[in-house]
């Protein structure tokens, strides 16, 4: 049995019967002109209703490859102390797409740089951070933290497979 819900727009009402499978309303309205204006909006919010369906089934489909592609990347992990960087020293193989994830353990902002792997993040104290780099060549890459007055950096060795 349908179940009816009715609206009030001003002078017009709006009847809403939902059925089991579709929705149908019944508009009713003594003034033309307020009827025809009513039957306008209304259809213009249920196209409305299916662009914003449209949009964001597309923008889905657009961003859930990219999700699986970032879980395709190697993923290296870095702490920053105040004593420098842990490990000091990474190594992967040649040809991989890197996220480099850097915590922030010391007492101060910090900035991972590199100039050889083209990225610098900003990483305030505490948090941790992501950098996208690669696919790389073999050789070793620096990185360092720009913030720092000792001069902290480390090296990304990069081998072949």
């Amino acid at each position: 049995m349908p179940k009816a819900e009715t609206l009030k727009f001003g002078r017009a009402k709006v009847q809403q019967q939902l059925n089991d499978n579709d929705f149908h309303y019944h508009l009713s309205c003594k003034h033309p002109i307020y009827r025809h204006t009513l039957v306008q909006v209304f259809n213009y919010g249920l196209v409305q209703m299916k662009v914003l369906l449209a949009v964001g089934l597309s923008l889905l489909c657009f961003f859930l490859p990219s999700v699986a592609r970032t879980s395709e990347r190697t993923v290296l992990s870095l702490t920053l102390t105040d004593s420098g960087f842990l490990p000091a020293e990474l190594t992967v193989s040649a040809g991989k797409k890197l996220l480099i994830r850097m915590t922030n353990r010391s007492n101060r902002v910090a900035e991972l740089e590199s100039y050889d792997m083209k990225f610098e993040k900003i990483a305030p104290q505490g948090r941790t951070i992501s950098v996208f780099a690669g696919p790389l060549r073999p050789g070793k890459y620096r990185f360092f933290d720009d913030y720092s007055l000792s001069g902290y950096n480390g090296w990304l060795t990069v081998r072949k497979e």
